[in-house]
């Protein structure tokens, strides 16, 4: 319950930080995942009082996250990860480790919050990965 209500209040400060960025050629782009994890990937979590689903989209230029919480008021949320960092308030960054291991990076700031948060994908065997967030927990995101 808490890490619905941690991912819940960093998804509305991130919706926040870049509802205000003007829209860009996706060619300058500063991401570029690695092959293997192109493609839509889901995760659903559900208990008696919420539910969460998260969908990312790996392209060649670009990570977009859906995120969909039961009682959230902008749910559904879409975050392009391109354009988080053209915002004055948030950055996000990517790391590719051994070919086998995909993370962002992402630090919010504001006049109260500085908040950083690590999304780790581990190469699975083409119809899963597995997902970590802040957690040594992985979590298996499955192919759409």
């Amino acid at each position: 319950m808490k890490k619905i209500f941690k991912y819940s209040f960093l998804l509305a400060m991130l919706v926040i930080a870049v509802a205000g960025c003007k829209k860009d050629d996706p060619e300058n782009s500063k991401f570029s995942p690695p092959v293997w994890i192109h493609g839509e990937w889901e995760w659903a979590y559900s208990d008696d009082i919420k539910s969460l689903i998260t969908n990312y989209k790996f392209t060649s230029n670009d990570v977009i996250a859906t995120y969909i919480v039961s009682d959230m008021p902008y749910s559904p949320a879409i975050l392009t990860f391109s354009e988080i960092g053209k915002s004055s308030h948030a950055t996000a960054m990517e790391t590719v480790k051994a070919d086998e291991i995909y993370e962002i990076t992402v630090i919010l700031l504001t006049s109260e919050l500085e908040y950083k948060t690590v999304s780790r994908f581990k190469k699975g065997d083409g119809t899963y990965i597995d997902y970590t967030n802040d957690s040594p927990v992985a979590t298996k995101l499955t192919k759409k």
